[in-house]
């Protein structure tokens, strides 16, 4: 048999490309009744997120033209119990299934705490999964230590052999739920990427010897004291590469916590000022490629960042600064941005919060930064919750270089990229 022949035998649904089957993110219960019961088609599926219908910050990949709607669309299975119940089904049937994610900011994630226990459990028994992010109102129904001194009664306690890991939501930090949320880490020790809020008071305590990737989010408050406890902690992890931590004092690290000549160096901070960065000392200052500043004094302590961290090619700046001759802050002018940027000579992507002023100085940044690519739009994408870009072509003509440019939507949001909301 012919391989077209082959193909004009299949069901439609299994006639797509395999990238189409690779990711499913949809919200419809007539979808989780189509993949209930196709295990044909639900074993192929890689990736699952989940999220609310109005959550657009990923793209929706699923063909629902066809769907079976005398089968799959039938009334009951609008119902929540036989919704999760597909649900649930189609999960198993996903043997290979890599990565899931559930984003649920609404008060609750299923009517029934029963109902995500019951899509924790089947995640908890899959050999396959490694990556892992729930952000939203989870675990609050868990029993405390005292009545689950084994962390196995709720279901997302019991997940193992992750490779990453984010963890959003006030539910990770009650008193409750604390030791439970320490007993998972331990259960993956081979972490390589891990996202927690920076107040999780047990993080001190792990050890990751694979940790590349760290963000640590102020979820709500917590006491200058912590800095301490995370500096520790980076000490301890020589291995990160990608770190988002924003001190909550005056803190000045007593020493690089990363290796200076073998290993891995950071090429991503976030930093509290510019005066915080060059107090800095101990690493490769080459390494450093991406920056947000959220404060700084004088134009010069950025100046001096640019000359001394020559290899940065991301930067964001804020709108205002406090030079020491004022007592307010103060706007950035025009002449003191084309100041800034010109001590950046490998810049590539900036984004700078006022998007007024930018849009005046455009092609004065494009001529003082030779390989800029992207820039901030003054227009805000409602549905992928990020600005818009002006993308920046430069061609080589008889008459020397042409630029021009072209406004793209933001691209949607990948929760297991470390800096995907720091660097966005």
């Amino acid at each position: 048999m012919s391989p077209n022949m082959a193909m004009r035998d299949l069901p439609p649904l299994l006639s797509l490309p395999i990238e189409i089957l690779d990711q499913i993110l949809h919200p419809l219960p007539h979808m989780w009744a189509h993949l209930a019961r196709r295990s044909d088609l639900a074993r192929n599926v890689r990736e699952v997120h989940l999220c609310e219908r109005e959550n657009r910050a990923a793209p929706d990949r699923f063909p629902s033209t066809l769907v079976a709607k005398s089968v799959d669309e039938k009334p009951e299975n609008v119902e929540e119990g036989v919704r999760i119940k597909n649900l649930c089904q189609a999960l198993k049937h996903m043997r290979q299934l890599r990565v899931f994610t559930w984003c649920w900011l609404a008060p609750e994630p299923t009517q029934n705490p029963a109902h995500e226990d019951a899509i924790f459990e089947v995640l908890s028994q899959s050999s396959s999964l490694t990556h892992l992010c729930l952000n939203g109102t989870f675990g609050r129904h868990a029993p405390d230590i005292i009545n689950d001194p084994e962390s196995n009664k709720y279901p997302v306690w019991r997940i193992s052999k992750l490779k990453a890991l984010c963890l959003l939501g006030d539910a990770w930090l009650l008193p409750a739920n604390s030791d439970h949320v320490y007993q998972m880490l331990k259960r993956s020790s081979e972490l390589e990427s891990l996202e927690l809020p920076m107040e999780f008071s047990r993080l001190g305590e792990c050890k990751f010897p694979r940790l590349k990737q760290l963000r640590l989010p102020l979820q709500s408050g917590a006491r200058p004291t912590i800095d301490d406890t995370l500096a520790r902690f980076l000490e301890r992890h020589p291995s990160i590469e990608d770190l988002y931590w924003i001190p909550i004092g005056h803190f000045r690290y007593p020493r690089a916590p990363f290796p200076t000549s073998s290993g891995s160096v950071p090429t991503e901070a976030s930093s509290t000022t510019a005066e915080s960065l060059l107090s800095l000392k101990g690493f490769d200052h080459k390494s450093l490629r991406k920056l947000k500043i959220h404060s700084f004094g004088d134009v010069s302590y950025v100046q001096q960042i640019g000359e001394t961290y020559p290899n940065i090619d991301w930067l964001y700046l804020p709108n205002y600064h406090l030079p020491a001759d004022q007592t307010h802050p103060i706007g950035i002018h025009i002449d003191n941005l084309l100041d800034i940027l010109s001590c950046f000579p490998n810049l590539e992507v900036l984004i700078d919060n006022n998007k007024d002023r930018m849009h005046e100085a455009i092609m004065d940044v494009v001529q003082i930064c030779p390989k800029l690519r992207q820039l901030d739009h003054c227009v805000f994408h409602d549905k992928r919750g990020d600005w818009m870009k002006i993308v920046i072509h430069r061609d080589q003509g008889p008459d020397g270089e042409y630029v021009n440019y072209e406004i793209r939507k933001p691209p949607p949001v990948d929760p297991f990229d470390s800096m995907y909301s720091m660097f966005d």
